[in-house]
């Protein structure tokens, strides 16, 4: 099972449908062509490290033999 948060890959018009926020580990946009995220505050990272925790444990009583965190071109743990 893979796990992972798009943070600053995520675009816009997506969010906007879904009412969310772009959030990430910094200000910073993943390209040109994506927008400025807001960086997520100390709770708010808390909170997606407790998240990331219980989908693990979730998929292992699911019956997935391990957890993988995808953390890469711009996702939240890249």
């Amino acid at each position: 099972m893979q796990l992972w948060h798009i943070g600053r890959a995520a675009r816009q018009q997506a969010l906007d449908k879904a009412g969310l926020e772009m959030v990430s580990s910094n200000n910073i946009p993943n390209s040109d062509e994506h927008s400025t995220p807001r960086p997520m505050t100390t709770e708010e990272i808390r909170e997606c490290i407790a998240f990331f925790a219980q989908a693990a444990r979730n998929a292992l009583a699911a019956g997935f033999d391990g957890v993988e965190l995808y953390g890469a071109n711009g996702y939240l743990i890249d």
